[in-house]
């Protein structure tokens, strides 16, 4: 089960705020000069690589507290639906008319003091998530074409607060999503 993390263990929120900005400046630099150059090259690039060139440089990387219904996102690291129970603080975003692996279809909060057991997990995924695929996508979750998973809190940020789940929906193939899925009834 994907889980939630804080930043406050990557190596990025070590770095002072003048040397994120130093940093970010100097990229931005470094970002405008590559464009240019990328600009030229790419005249002689497919269509398709052109495309593809363009989705990477359109990828945006967002604080997974931070994540609304309807917001279609990737998986950078191969990590979020491999079960390894990994923790995850950011995903890149993307727009839901450009391909991406995954939209936002529901948020709820988990009840309880104590972080629950997994088959207390697992009821308050199907009594929140179950009814609201059906409401997001049109179709219930059992005759739909598509999957479900769920980002939910790591024990360090329940012990923090965090109480919410975000669940998500995804092609069971692994194939990009290409629109987004909301009122499809597929």
């Amino acid at each position: 089960m994907p889980q939630k993390n804080t930043a406050k263990n990557t190596p990025a929120a070590n770095i002072s705020r003048s040397s994120q900005q130093q940093a970010t400046s100097c990229f931005s630099y470094l970002l405008m000069a590559l464009m240019s150059v990328g600009v030229v090259s790419m005249l002689g690039c497919s269509v398709e690589q052109r495309e593809q060139a363009e989705q990477t440089l359109s990828l945006d990387e967002k604080d997974v507290f931070s994540l609304q219904v309807g917001t279609c996102f990737n998986d950078a690291n191969g990590n979020i639906d491999s079960g390894s129970g990994e923790e995850i603080s950011e995903v890149p975003i993307r727009d839901c008319d450009k391909p991406h692996d995954y939209e936002v279809f529901h948020l709820f909060n988990l009840t309880g003091d104590n972080i629950p057991t997994d088959e207390d997990f697992e009821t308050q995924v199907m009594e929140n998530c179950d009814p609201a695929f059906e409401s997001y996508v049109g179709k219930s979750f059992e005759e739909s074409m598509y999957n479900m998973s769920t980002l939910s809190p790591s024990l360090d940020t329940w012990q923090t607060g965090d109480r919410e789940v975000v669940c998500f929906l995804f092609d069971e193939s692994n194939a990009k999503l290409t629109e987004s899925l909301k009122g499809k009834n597929l």
